[in-house]
């Protein structure tokens, strides 16, 4: 099974070697808790500075959604969550409460994706998954990493 993990980010808020400790640190993760029969593909979403707010103010907390395989126990999902700040607060140089993670189980997190993207029809919605794919591929080649700017 195949995971995406994505996480919108302030843009130049972390360094290329902390995205990817970050990102090998979350294969680790997956791996520990769930098996090595889950994969995962780490996308981040950068948003330019002072177009995230939080309670009228900006924001440049991270916010992950971390997909958990369906039915997954509290116990480990609590277990996992545990786990997955204490990377960010590690390798992110963040504190605990600058970061909102979430740990959904993956198919209710395909469905707001899904619902995302259908939001447009017809020629718009392949518009933009057309415009979405490139940069991200793009990035892909460029930097070794699935990035996008959530200004698309």
């Amino acid at each position: 099974m195949s995971l995406k993990v994505v996480i919108y980010l302030e843009e130049n808020s972390l360094e290329d070697t902390q995205k990817n400790q970050l990102e090998a640190e979350f294969s680790r993760l997956y791996a520990e808790h769930f098996g090595k029969a889950i994969s995962i593909k780490t996308v981040w979403m950068l948003i330019p500075r002072g177009q995230a707010y939080v309670a009228r103010e900006s924001s440049s907390v991270p916010t992950v959604a971390a997909p958990v395989p369906d039915g997954t126990t509290n116990t480990l999902r609590q277990q996992f969550l545990h786990d997955m700040l204490a990377i960010w607060v590690k390798h992110a140089n963040v504190e605990r409460h600058k970061v909102v993670i979430s740990a959904t189980d993956v198919s209710l997190l395909d469905t707001f994706m899904k619902a995302s993207v259908n939001r447009t029809s017809g020629v718009g919605k392949i518009r933009y998954i057309a415009r979405v794919l490139l940069r991200v591929l793009r990035a892909k080649f460029k930097t070794g990493r699935f990035e996008n700017s959530v200004n698309v």
